[in-house]
């Protein structure tokens, strides 16, 4: 029997420009809640409202539905207030689930924000649940959902795995730096001193021109340049954002390219877990970089297994039938438990 879900979307905060929130609204196919909306949909029968209908709802309404799912995103400046929280979500008398869509791992509500709901779905957490502040039983409601992929789903065909021919430069990178870590900054500086081929640089971020020394810098590679870019390139470098896990790793996924990546993508838990050596390679430290890049500018048969088998691992990782089922296994699994109170 298929659940029936209300979704409190992602609301615009209060006091953003007019335009600023045009521009969210008309990236948001493209961009972050986009893969989680998909399967939520794919899963249950979903009814979409913004976060102030759901307290002006009767309760006779509210029982209409089996499940509550609440954006994060959609508490707006009120996410740090526990009791509009729980004014807002304890009148629902099914089970509640939290859609955290952040790209930072660490980040979670406090423990009084996550005693109101039963279920934190949250976009690429730890694999070691311990690193979060709460208590047993609220680890316990961490489950894994995805960002949304720019490029979008799995594609048929060798993508950028072959031929090896066409292959241009030995590395590519190209993004932003971010006040979270300096990871770009550090593998960049070790490309740029090394002798390789490199394609691309960072660049700075809005209005903050002196975070990039010029050494380090390159253009912005966008639109078809940049998926021409990533396929001109033997190795593409997969380097943490805000978070370990970013649009750069799921688009060379996508683009059955070859991708070195930092470290950090092991500590993560996704909802189908990619192997290292297998479906990506990750260096162990700065150190290790540039002989981990050698290694494989050596081995193109190497480089070309694994973008290959890269890309199969996308098509299992990115279905948002397969992760729908698991959202509605999840609901159905809370809706049990409340029934056996």
């Amino acid at each position: 029997m298929t659940l029936n879900v209300c979704y409190l979307r992602r609301s615009p905060e209060r006091n953003e420009h007019a335009l600023v929130r045009l521009r969210k609204w008309w990236r948001m196919p493209q961009q972050q809640d986009t893969f989680f909306e998909q399967s939520l949909r794919a899963g249950c029968a979903v009814t979409t409202l913004a976060a102030p209908w759901l307290r002006r709802l009767p309760r006779r309404w509210l029982h209409r539905f089996d499940a509550l799912v609440v954006n994060a995103k959609a508490l707006g400046d009120w996410w740090d207030d526990q009791a509009y929280v729980h004014a807002m979500v304890d009148r629902f008398p099914g089970p509640k689930a939290l859609f955290l869509g952040s790209a930072h791992p660490a980040h979670m509500p406090t423990e009084e924000i996550v005693d109101a709901f039963d279920l934190l779905l949250k976009r690429e957490p730890y694999w070691d649940l311990e690193r979060y502040p709460l208590r047993t039983e609220n680890r316990d409601k961490i489950r894994p959902t995805l960002a949304g992929c720019p490029f979008g789903g799995p594609e048929e065909g060798p993508g950028c795995s072959e031929p090896e021919a066409d292959k241009q430069h030995d590395v590519f990178f190209a993004g932003r730096v971010n006040e979270a870590n300096d990871v770009r900054e550090q593998a960049w500086s070790r490309i740029v001193a090394s002798e390789l081929n490199a394609l691309g640089g960072l660049q700075p971020r809005p209005r903050a021109e002196a975070d990039v020394p010029e050494t380090l810098r390159g253009p912005r590679v966008k639109g078809t340049g940049y998926r021409e870019a990533i396929c001109r390139a033997r190795i593409n470098l997969a380097l943490d954002g805000y978070g370990p896990v970013t649009a750069r790793h799921l688009e060379l996924w996508q683009a059955k390219a070859f991708m070195v990546s930092a470290p950090s993508l092991r500590d993560i838990w996704l909802h189908e877990m990619p192997v290292d050596g297998r479906d990506y390679v990750a260096f162990d430290d700065y150190d290790s970089l540039l002989d981990t890049l050698r290694a494989y500018l050596e081995d193109p048969e190497g480089r070309r297994r694994i973008a290959q088998t890269g890309g199969a691992y996308f098509a299992r990782l990115y279905d948002p039938l397969r992760h729908g089922r698991n959202l509605a296994r999840w609901l159905r699994g809370s809706i049990e438990d409340q029934g056996s109170q």
